[in-house]
C-alpha cells in the first residue's frame, strides 16, 4: 500500500482491473495483510486483523471501499 486515496482509504497501489474480485475483497484482503506486515505487524497477527475486517464487511454487506480512515484505525493503529 502506498498512502491513502482521495477518501482516506489505504491505497494498495494495485488495482489492475480486478473488477468483481475487488468488490468481494479477495485479492485486496491479501494486500491489506501484506501492508500490515510491511508496517511491522507479525504475519499471523496481520492476517487475524484482516480476517476480522473481512468478516465484519461480509456480515454487513460492505466492501473495503466503504471503510473510512477511522474504520481502518479501529482495526489497527498501523492504518493511521
Amino acid at each position: 500500500m502506498r498512502g491513502r486515496d482521495d477518501h482516506g482509504h489505504p491505497n494498495t497501489g494495485d488495482s489492475r482491473g480486478r473488477g468483481a474480485e475487488s468488490r468481494l475483497g479477495a485479492p485486496l484482503a491479501t494486500d491489506v495483510a501484506d501492508y500490515l506486515v510491511r508496517r511491522g505487524i507479525a504475519f499471523r497477527a496481520a492476517h487475524e486483523i484482516t480476517g476480522r475486517i473481512v468478516r465484519d464487511l461480509y456480515a454487513t454487506g460492505r466492501d473495503f471501499s466503504s471503510l473510512s480512515a477511522a474504520d481502518w484505525r479501529r482495526y489497527s493503529d498501523q492504518f493511521g
